[in-house]
């Protein structure tokens, strides 16, 4: 009997190959994301060791599929005078790129394919690239442009998708910041079941003020389903200013839930047919192993008809 619910099990995951998944809902299809954290930056307003007064903010860009560009160039613009270039934090993975550069209004960085990573399992480059410091409080709002080129020289226009743009800046001490209990580490993202409650979830969170967002921003209430890609946030007014990741293992499309759908994005993603978001990736992929394989894939379906 075993034998022959494995086999169909089996059978239902290669047939689902023929079926297109449905996709992540966007806002709009994008080419490369800027990400700029958080929302509100905060200014310490407390003398740092070097003698300055300030708070730290971070520049990350996220390509899919850069091997189909030939290069990428971002400027990220800061209309305030409060905001400063620090430092490049790291390289991103998988590409070349030069520090990012101060340039009159913000920053510049560079973004290239490396022929050497052409078996680069993901399908995304993603890494902080710049650091830099709040010098004071006010606004802070960023623009982005990014010149691409394809393989062969030709220009490409870039459609940008922001997450968590800056918009101001606070000073620190009249801010909320997830802090959670003692006994649950902070890993990055946080793990939890499937069929876990909101609040339960802030039952391990000491930020009276924090909440709990949905992939596509819903505020969710103490008798909701955490959903995979839903984030403790805590905010200023309507601006998010701190914000931990929750994966919630196996559930691929963020939907709560542990469905035959799910196995069926992990396969189409296995058989490179489906590019998944990076916290989606980390839902299909339980061995930890770079990649995900159609083993993964069939677990999750047997998580589905609760035979595993």
């Amino acid at each position: 009997m075993k034998k022959k619910i494995s086999l169909i099990l089996s059978f239902l995951l290669l047939l689902s190959l023929a079926v297109p998944a449905a996709a992540m809902e966007n806002d709009e299809p994008f080419d490369i994301m800027v990400i700029v954290t958080p929302e509100v930056l905060r200014y310490d307003a407390d003398v740092q060791p070097d003698g300055a007064s300030h708070g730290d903010f971070s520049i990350e860009i996220l390509i899919p599929s850069l091997e189909k560009y030939k290069s990428c160039r971002v400027n990220v613009n800061f209309n305030t005078d409060i905001l400063e270039f620090e430092y490049a934090a790291k390289e991103p993975v998988a590409v070349y790129t030069d520090n990012c550069q101060a340039t009159e209004n913000g920053v510049s960085f560079y973004v290239a394919w490396n022929d050497e990573y052409a078996d680069r399992a993901d399908g995304w480059n993603y890494s902080t690239l710049c650091s830099g410091r709040v010098t004071g409080t006010g606004d802070a709002n960023f623009s982005v442009t990014a010149a691409v080129q394809d393989v062969d020289g030709n220009s490409v226009n870039a459609k940008i998708k922001f997450v968590h743009g800056c918009d101001t800046v606070m000073n620190r001490d009249a801010l909320d910041f997830v802090e959670l209990e003692d006994t649950l580490y902070p890993t990055w993202p946080l793990y939890f079941d499937c069929g876990t409650t909101v609040g339960e979830v802030l039952s391990h969170v000491k930020t009276q003020s924090a909440q709990i967002m949905a992939i596509e921003g819903t505020v969710l209430s103490d008798s909701d389903i955490v959903p995979n890609g839903a984030r403790i946030v805590t905010k200023y007014e309507d601006y998010i200013v701190d914000e931990c990741l929750i994966c919630v293992p196996y559930d691929v499309d963020c939907n709560g839930k542990i469905t035959a759908a799910d196995a069926r994005l992990a396969l189409r993603a296995a058989a490179k047919l489906e590019e998944l978001i990076p916290i989606c990736q980390y839902a299909a992929n339980s061995d930890g192993a770079a990649g995900i394989t159609a083993a993964e894939a069939r677990l999750i379906l047997r998580k589905s008809a609760k035979l595993a």
